[in-house]
């Protein structure tokens, strides 16, 4: 018995996590400087004391230092040997299937939050306000300030068909801000990437950061969108009470900035996609 083929079948992308298509989201926090070894141990503190059931397995993360120096003809010689040393630590919560489903990450001058199970936004905006609202106070923010505060999403999509009819077209509306026309018909491998400043009032600006890319992931033709939006503020907060309630300035503090973010990624992806894909990811909805 043979199986005749579709030919009219062009195939088509299917969202990563099925009811949405979010790979990843980070909440960041940038200090002003390196987070001290002092602070790293109070903060070392606070997850035994408070999160140890939800993040039950730590790792140290190994920095790498060289130091360098160039002489007067223009050589450059290595001093020293390179040398290690603990920048920071993560903290994992894990999965059902065994893998991590959240990240909690303080090193260098960073502390960051993964969610690598995206269950909604508004589920995840309580977890990052409460994990932020249980470290920061270990940390001296009067020594070492808050200059930024972040969100990103990563988006990806599986194109379900023959490699060479995987088209941008398939996924993206045509007429849209954000991808150059350079980048449809033209098969599985293009990029396009872009930045941009939201004005949002007198004391910051975020910082748009769009890296779209379609490439090949486990022999599967895959599109990424990498979303970044970074506050940057105009002046330190050097207080944690001050920066939970007055960050993002008139956003009514880290809640209502982290909500002005994700609306902003949400009109981005909404201003992306075809409206079928749309749709159902649930862009559609009141608030995804």
């Amino acid at each position: 018995m043979s199986v005749k083929k579709d030919n009219n079948f062009m195939g088509k992308y299917i969202p990563y996590a099925g009811s949405n298509a979010i790979q990843e989201a980070v909440i960041g926090i940038q200090f002003q400087g390196v987070v001290s070894p002092a602070d790293l141990s109070n903060v070392r503190m606070a997850w035994k004391a408070d999160l140890k059931e939800e993040f039950p397995r730590s790792e140290d993360i190994i920095g790498t230092q060289l130091q360098i120096q160039n002489n007067n003809s223009g050589e450059t010689r290595l001093i020293n040997e390179q040398t290690y040393y603990t920048s920071g630590f993560q903290l994992f919560s894990m999965g059902s299937d065994g893998k991590p489903s959240r990240i909690l990450q303080v090193s260098e001058n960073h502390f960051t939050l993964h969610f690598m199970e995206y269950s909604g936004w508004q589920e995840t905006l309580e977890h990052g306000f409460r994990y932020i609202s249980t470290i920061l106070p270990r940390l001296n923010l009067e020594k070492n300030g808050i200059q930024s505060l972040s969100l990103r999403y990563v988006d990806r999509f599986t194109f379900d068909g023959q490699t060479d009819s995987a088209n941008a077209g398939l996924l993206f509306k045509r007429t849209n801000e954000y991808i150059s026309s350079k980048c449809f018909d033209v098969g599985p491998y293009w990029h396009c990437h872009s930045g941009w400043f939201d004005e949002d009032h007198a004391d910051s600006r975020i910082l748009n950061q769009l890296n779209i890319q379609s490439t090949m992931i486990d022999r599967a033709s895959t599109i990424i969108i990498d979303h970044n939006m970074t506050y940057h503020l105009s002046s330190l907060f050097n207080s944690v009470a001050g920066f939970m309630q007055s960050v993002g300035g008139n956003k009514s503090g880290l809640k209502g900035s982290l909500d002005h973010l994700h609306t902003i990624n949400h009109n981005v992806i909404l201003g992306l996609l075809c409206p079928d894909m749309a749709g159902r990811i649930g862009l559609l909805d009141a608030f995804s």
